[in-house]
């Protein structure tokens, strides 16, 4: 795959259809950096964008959540590009919340500055990223939390899967941040 972007301008029709769905998605006026350098191969943003749908779009964990768990892997994971741009995306959710409270929250330092709940979600997800397949049975007490119904796992599974997906092509790729998603701050 090549390292260049394919912009809006040069993509063929169905390519900038795709790259439209995602800019609506995001609320952005174009499509944001990892969908014009996936463009590259129209089949992998494809791909990509209908697992980003059906584990975010279409779960049922609050968007907030949703954000921290990719955001916590995808700093574990050393993918400045994702860490990034989904700090930016929890910054807008609650602009209260700085890049060191978010880092902090990851560190099980949150001072209350989210549900105890979302907290858990986080610790399941930072383990599950950091287990092999199969979950040991010595971490799988600790993820399997009765705090979360099985449907729950499976999502919180999912965005782990996700931002490992997205991690990987953003590192790849080396992808730059896109100026609309910078987060004051940041550090990896």
């Amino acid at each position: 795959m090549s390292h260049e972007q394919i912009r809006y301008q040069d993509a063929s029709t169905e390519l900038q259809s795709l790259y439209d769905e995602i800019s609506i998605e995001f609320k952005l006026t174009g499509p944001p950096n990892w969908a014009t350098y996936l463009g590259n191969k129209p089949s992998v943003l494809r791909g990509v964008w209908q697992l980003y749908t059906g584990i975010v779009i279409d779960g049922t964990l609050p968007p907030l959540l949703q954000e921290l768990i990719i955001f916590s892997v995808s700093k574990e994971q050393g993918s400045a590009y994702c860490a990034e741009f989904h700090a930016s995306s929890i910054q807008k959710l609650s602009p209260q919340l700085s890049y060191l409270d978010l880092v902090d929250i990851i560190d099980g330092k949150s001072r209350g500055v989210v549900p105890e709940r979302y907290i858990m979600a986080i610790n399941i997800a930072i383990q599950l990223n950091r287990s092999p397949c199969p979950v040991p049975s010595k971490d799988a007490v600790f993820i399997k939390s009765d705090k979360f119904s099985l449907k729950e796992h499976v999502e919180i599974a999912g965005l782990v899967a996700l931002a490992i997906t997205f991690n990987m092509h953003a590192k790849t790729i080396s992808i730059p941040i896109d100026s609309t998603h910078r987060v004051k701050g940041f550090y990896l």
